[in-house]
């Protein structure tokens, strides 16, 4: 599971993240219209704002068809709302708004509610079906939900590594973050196989 190694669990995640991060940057770097360009997606004047966040997050899926590719893509819809919410209607200032969210700060957000929504993507099928057997449907739906929560506020409360304003997220220093935030979120919500 470290680094992503893991097929099965690790790797569509590690793999989707790091790609969205290199987006963000590619895309300061360079600005919105000239990325989309790039991407064979034309110019910017004729894309509403739901186009181009849409354009970002396919390019920043894992390509693997598995059902960690899935997990990934269920969080990658909860960067959508984010990014909806975050960066408003108005196209124009969307190379400003992005800008802003390439803060290292900002950036740390967006990793911790990704791979908090990718864990709970993974524990809810087998925590539901043990819970629904459990407690019923109606309570399980609420319970979830609760759960889902406690990820998120779990993976905020992690203490980080502040120096992240210095990292350049393209190379091995924004890899290395990314990979211990992924450890560290793992860490506490999936079990040792030699404790259990």
């Amino acid at each position: 599971v470290s680094s992503g190694q893991s097929y099965a669990f690790g790797h569509g995640g590690f793999s989707t993240i790091s790609n969205f991060v290199n987006n963000i940057v590619d895309i300061v770097e360079v600005g919105l219209a000239r990325w989309l360009e790039d991407h064979g997606r034309g110019g910017l004047q004729d894309k509403t704002p739901q186009e181009v966040i849409t354009t970002i997050l396919e390019y920043s899926k894992d390509t693997l068809n598995t059902q960690d590719s899935i997990a990934a893509g269920n969080a990658l819809e909860t960067l959508n709302a984010v990014l909806k919410e975050r960066l408003g209607g108005d196209i124009s200032k969307f190379d400003e708004k992005l800008s802003d969210l390439s803060v290292p700060g900002e950036l740390i957000e967006y990793i911790d509610i990704f791979f908090a929504d990718y864990i709970y993507s993974h524990l809810s099928s087998s925590v539901f079906e043990k819970l629904e057997r459990k407690h019923g449907i109606e309570k399980t739906m609420r319970l979830m939900g609760k759960i889902k929560d406690q990820i998120r506020e779990d993976v905020k409360a992690l203490p980080k590594e502040r120096q992240a304003t210095s990292i350049d997220w393209k190379g091995q220093a924004g890899k290395a973050f990314m990979e211990l935030e992924f450890n560290r979120i793992i860490s506490i919500y999936v079990p040792d196989e030699n404790n259990d």
